[in-house]
């Protein structure tokens, strides 16, 4: 029922009302892709912290696989470009870890195959008084090998 005088809402409220909407709707996708944003970050390093943490306890397993014979005093080390091998896998002179870092990722291997990769981590491998260092941004990690002969 339309009372007299009353035909609806002037061009003015409406204007307004829908100004309004549209303010409130930019704040809420501005700090929807705010939050967003965060989220995809924190989900980027939560990602990488667990690709290291992997690295962390596969090296800290594999390193103790290497056990050259009783008799030698160094290890058998080979570096060829970003790969670096460490002889006597399981006792064996024949077997290798393979460390390997360059821009699509890290890989370490054996002569089974591939035991850990990831394309987060991107950092280098050396060999260093008897210990894999890996360094990565200003973090560097050493891994003792299985035996070492005083």
């Amino acid at each position: 029922m339309v009372y007299k005088g009353e035909e609806g809402y002037t061009f003015i409220e409406i204007f307004i009302t829908i100004l309004i909407l549209g303010l409130i709707s930019t704040i809420i996708y501005v700090n929807g892709s705010t939050i967003l944003n965060s989220i995809t970050k924190g989900d980027e390093e939560l990602k990488t912290s667990y690709a290291l943490t992997t690295l962390i306890l596969t090296l800290n397993s594999e390193a103790q696989n290497i056990t050259p014979l009783w008799f030698l005093d160094e290890y058998k080390v080979e570096t060829e470009g970003d790969s670096l091998k460490i002889y006597y896998y399981n006792g064996d002179k024949n077997k290798v870890l393979s460390l390997t870092s360059n821009d699509s990722g890290v890989t370490i291997s054996n002569n089974r195959g591939i035991l850990f990769y990831s394309e987060l981590l991107t950092g280098n491998f050396s060999f260093k008084e008897s210990k894999i260092v890996y360094s990565l941004n200003e973090r560097i990690l050493t891994f003792a090998l299985g035996v070492t002969l005083a």
